[in-house]
């Protein structure tokens, strides 16, 4: 499954997700502080007005991509970690390999790979690229964990253009086409 988010700095958010193999969880959807508008195999673009539920779920989203703290990584792990320069512009940090120290602090810095997941507590090793710019600002970030769960599996994230979203729209194509859902509660 490969996912596609964009969160605009105004509660706008993007998201795409395809599976390879297709299959039927391949679907789109737009989000604003009013309406969700979603399109899944069948093509046709349907919305609901924003409520709490989906408020929640989708500020969830927001927080899943820009709740990492590095400063949560323990002493140890930060000497496992290399710094190169990237040109004048930026400074990578990097790492690959299965150090327990940085596997602990990759859990607590990410909300990707919490603690409570049973495929985090079985992690085999992680590859980690981190730039930030001469001001100390994140501009991309990459993770790959490595788990083992019954099978070897691996989580990846990849974060780009970070702080370089200044609007993000929802298009007229999508909003004017739209048909209503009638969603009812119990």
């Amino acid at each position: 499954m490969y996912s596609n988010y964009v969160v605009g700095p105004n509660n706008t958010i993007h998201i795409t997700m395809r599976s390879i193999p297709k299959s039927d969880t391949n679907s789109e959807l737009w989000s604003n502080d009013q309406y969700v508008y979603h399109r899944d195999n069948d093509e046709a673009w349907n919305y609901i007005k924003q409520n709490a539920i989906f408020n929640e779920v989708y500020s969830g989203y927001k927080k899943l991509y820009t709740a990492h703290n590095f400063k949560q990584f323990s002493d140890d792990a930060f000497k496992q970690l290399k710094l190169k320069s990237n040109g004048f512009s930026s400074y990578v940090i990097s790492y690959h390999g299965n150090d327990k120290d940085v596997i602990k602090s990759m859990q607590k810095a990410t909300s990707v790979a919490s603690t409570s997941d049973p495929q985090s507590s079985n992690v085999k090793s992680i590859e980690l690229r981190v730039k930030v710019n001469r001001k100390k600002e994140l501009t991309d970030l990459y993770y790959k964990v490595t788990y083992y769960s019954k099978k070897e599996g691996t989580l990846s994230l990849h974060l780009y253009d970070v702080n370089q979203v200044k609007k993000l729209k929802i298009p007229t194509s999508v909003t004017k086409n739209a048909k209503k859902l009638n969603i009812k509660s119990n």
